[in-house]
């Protein structure tokens, strides 16, 4: 999607319906056919990064080996990516667009239902909101020197089953 490309590499401010028809290649009359207007776009983007969001854990659920805290190992690997254009694109929006976080919010809800009996101890929300931590430190530059593989392997860690 365009409008993601012009988030990530401009910031949400860029995006106006003349820049992104002309990325997509398309005429802006075509854009407001489908767009009425920059917050329909910029909902119908936070939509497509969700959607992007909600397959990438899908595909990180389905490699996993083991059967429990599957959807938060998931949920830290695909937070901390922050190397992706969907990464940054996302990261943007969220800080930059109140009406995203609502929506981030309810998919996050609706994440938790699907996972309840594999990912509801308390430890392990305590693990996701560090992963939350990490990711808007990562993404305000918070701390410069902060390793965020070395991150994610360590909140990773914290969540492998121990055996007997």
């Amino acid at each position: 999607m365009a409008t993601a490309g012009i988030a990530s590499e401009e910031g949400v401010h860029a995006i106006r319906l003349s820049k992104v028809s002309a990325a997509a290649g398309v005429t802006k009359g075509a854009l407001f056919h489908h767009f009425v207007n920059r917050e329909a776009l910029i909902a119908a983007m936070a939509s497509y990064l969700m959607d992007h969001l909600d397959a990438e854990i899908d595909q990180l659920i389905e490699k996993d080996t083991q059967e429990y805290v599957v959807f938060t190992r998931a949920y830290i690997q695909a937070t901390l990516n922050m190397e992706s254009e969907f990464g940054k694109a996302f990261s943007t929006l969220l800080l930059a667009e109140p009406s995203v976080v609502s929506i981030s919010s309810d998919w996050f809800v609706g994440r938790m239902k699907k996972h309840v009996k594999t990912d509801s101890d308390p430890s392990l929300e305590v693990v996701r909101y560090a992963a939350d931590g990490a990711w808007l430190a990562a993404v305000t530059n918070y701390n410069p020197k902060m390793d965020l593989a070395k991150v994610r392997k360590r909140l990773i860690a914290m969540t492998e089953v121990k055996g007997d």
